[in-house]
């Protein structure tokens, strides 16, 4: 089964509820999912200004981090995505920049998850 959506709305409030029960690198993403969406409706609010350029940054960082550099061969470093993207000058704020940690589901398993009720 596959399931598609490209409205975050959807995908936050009725998709979301479903995936409770993951956990790991699935869950993670989620979560970076959610952080994202709160920085670009932040963005929205004044785009010109320098502070949505660092929540800019902060938003191309989380999103380059999706996927585990382990498990991906990349055409773009991050540095080369930013520079592409946010003008010099913002990308010296940058360098005390550190992604935050995010923990995993702590929700307990449950017998019907592992039996896949």
């Amino acid at each position: 089964m596959r399931l598609y959506s490209r409205d975050m709305w959807s995908i936050l409030t009725i998709i979301m509820t479903y995936f409770h029960s993951i956990y790991g690198e699935k869950y993670i993403a989620f979560i970076k999912l959610i952080q994202v969406d709160r920085l670009l409706t932040l963005v929205s609010i004044d785009p010109r200004s320098i502070n949505s350029y660092i929540l800019c940054v902060e938003i191309i960082t989380l999103v380059y981090s999706f996927t585990s550099a382990a498990n991906s061969v990349r055409k773009l470093t991050l540095t080369a995505k930013l520079e592409a993207v946010i003008p010099n000058s913002i990308l010296v704020t940058r360098q005390g920049y550190k992604l935050p940690t995010f923990d995993d589901n702590t929700f307990p398993i449950t017998w019907a998850f592992i039996f896949g009720l």
